[in-house]
């Protein structure tokens, strides 16, 4: 069986781009979904929001209409969103490794 050496490099190369960007360093301070707070600490996720309530079962009626239309309901409620080490803190949200994280490019 004959390998050529471009099949070889080329395969050389995927490796060697492939282990890069697994080894890349995922910082939320580079994410394009970070708000920068006062403090670094302070920043915010713009993927990971909670909403806050005055009752709860308007907070039922509002999420439903929330989830439905995406239309936040200004007047009662107020949307929030989860610090930065709060989302890469939980498996489900970011993680450790940065699994949401996208680089921001300005």
């Amino acid at each position: 069986m004959k390998v050529s050496i471009i099949t070889i490099l080329y395969i050389s190369l995927q490796m060697f781009f492939f282990s890069m960007t697994m080894n890349e360093k995922r910082f939320c301070a580079t994410c394009k979904f970070c708000i920068p707070g006062v403090e670094l600490s302070g920043s915010k996720c713009l993927l990971f929001k909670y909403i806050n309530y005055e009752s709860e079962k308007k907070r039922k009626n509002d999420l439903i209409e929330y989830l439905v239309t995406g239309i936040e309901n200004k007047k009662d409620t107020q949307v929030n969103h989860y610090f930065c080490s709060t989302a890469r803190e939980f498996p489900d949200m970011c993680g450790e490794e940065g699994k949401k994280w996208e680089e921001d490019v300005w």
